[in-house]
C-alpha cells in the first residue's frame, strides 16, 4: 500500500501545513500558505485540511467525497508523493512540516483542485467495459452498436433509468451516434461465468479506483502529454485480459504507438509505487505488450507459411 499508519504516543502534536494556493486564471501568482494546528492521533491529511478550512481559511479548495479511500477524489501530492489525503495519517509522515500540492501532470483549477478532463478523456478512449458478443436473430454480433436497455419496471410501472454520471442521463442506454464512443453493453440474460483462475488474472487491476495518483506520478506524461497514461492502459488490460471480453485485436493495435500507446511507458514503476490499491498498472501495461507481441508472432508465422506454401505450390 502507499502508506502505513505511523506510531504515536497518544498525544496531540503540533504540525505545520504548507499548502499550495492558486486562485485560477487571472488571479495572483501561485504561492504557499502556512497553517499550524494540533493534530490528535489518527488525524489524516484530509482531516487537517478540513480543520484549516473550518478554523483558519474557509477559502481553501480541495476535492473529497467518501473519506474512506474508495472514491479517489482526494488524491494530491503530500511531501512529494502522490497519495490519498483521506488515508495518509499525519503521524505516518514523520515530519513536523507537511507540504501539500495538487497532482502533477494536470492543470490546476484552484488550490489543490486539478482539471481532470484530460484524464477522463484518455480513460474513455480505451472503452473501459466488457466487449461481449450479443445474440441477435439466432446469431452473434459484435458490439459496434450496443443494444438498448430494457425498461426498468417496478410495481408494474415503468421507471426512468438511473443516472450514470451527472449530465449524462441515459447516455449508456442508447446506441452511439457516428463518431461517438460506444456505450457500455447491456449484459446478456444468461451471464458469463468465470473460474477463480480467470478472476485472479484481473483481480488486482480491478481494484483501481481511478484516483489518478498513478497519472500524477508518471514521468512520461511530464514530457509526452499525448500519452494515455497508466490508469487508462491498466483499465484496458483489466478488460482485455478478462476471459469474458471479446474485443478485437484492433483495440490493442490502435494503441500501439510509442508516444501515446502502450510502448510509451518506460517501466519506471512510479505508477505502481503510488497506487493506493496495489493495482500495479505497469503489470497491466506489460500484459498488453505481451498479448500484442504474441498476436504479431502468430500472424508473422502464418504469413511466412503462406509465402513459402505459395512458392512450393508454384514449383510443383
Amino acid at each position: 500500500m502507499s502508506q502505513q499508519n505511523g506510531h504515536t504516543d497518544g498525544q496531540p502534536r503540533s504540525v505545520t501545513l504548507r499548502v499550495f494556493r492558486y486562485g485560477g486564471a487571472g488571479a495572483a501568482a501561485a504561492r504557499f500558505d502556512t497553517f499550524t494546528l494540533d493534530a490528535p492521533p489518527g488525524t489524516t491529511v484530509l482531516s487537517a485540511l478540513f480543520q484549516v478550512r473550518r478554523e483558519q481559511d474557509s477559502s481553501l479548495g480541495f476535492r473529497f467525497s467518501c473519506r474512506g479511500a474508495v472514491c479517489g477524489a482526494c488524491a494530491m501530492t503530500i511531501n512529494g508523493r502522490c497519495a490519498l489525503a483521506c488515508r495518509t495519517q499525519i503521524a505516518s509522515l514523520g515530519t513536523p512540516e507537511v507540504v501539500i500540492e495538487p497532482l502533477p501532470n494536470l492543470d490546476v483549477v484552484r488550490d489543490l483542485i486539478v482539471d481532470m478532463r484530460p484524464f477522463w478523456e484518455k480513460y474513455r478512449r480505451v472503452q473501459p467495459w466488457l466487449h461481449v458478443a450479443v445474440e441477435s436473430e439466432g446469431s452473434k454480433k459484435s458490439l459496434a452498436e450496443p443494444p438498448l436497455s430494457p425498461p426498468l419496471v417496478r410495481g408494474g410501472k415503468e421507471m426512468s433509468p438511473p443516472l450514470l454520471r451527472e449530465g449524462e442521463q441515459g447516455k449508456a442506454l442508447r446506441p452511439s451516434k457516428a463518431g461517438e464512443t460506444p456505450a457500455p453493453p447491456v449484459p446478456t440474460p444468461s451471464g458469463n461465468r468465470q473460474s477463480p483462475r480467470d478472476v485472479a488474472r484481473v483481480d488486482a487491476l480491478a481494484n483501481c479506483i481511478l484516483c489518478a495518483c498513478c497519472y500524477g506520478s508518471c514521468g512520461v506524461l511530464r514530457r509526452q502529454t499525448e500519452y494515455l497514461g497508466p490508469a487508462a492502459l491498466a483499465k484496458l488490460a483489466r478488460f482485455s485480459e478478462d476471459s469474458r471480453d471479446r474485443r478485437p485485436i484492433a483495440a490493442l493495435t490502435d494503441l500501439d504507438g510509442e508516444s501515446e500507446g502502450m510502448w510509451g511507458c518506460h517501466m519506471l514503476h512510479r505508477c505502481s509505487n503510488a497506487c493506493p490499491k496495489d493495482a500495479n498498472p505497469d503489470a497491466g501495461i506489460a500484459a498488453l505488450r505481451r498479448r500484442l507481441v504474441e498476436h504479431r508472432s502468430k500472424t508473422g508465422v502464418a504469413a511466412v507459411r503462406r509465402f513459402f506454401g505459395d512458392r512450393l505450390g508454384r514449383k510443383t
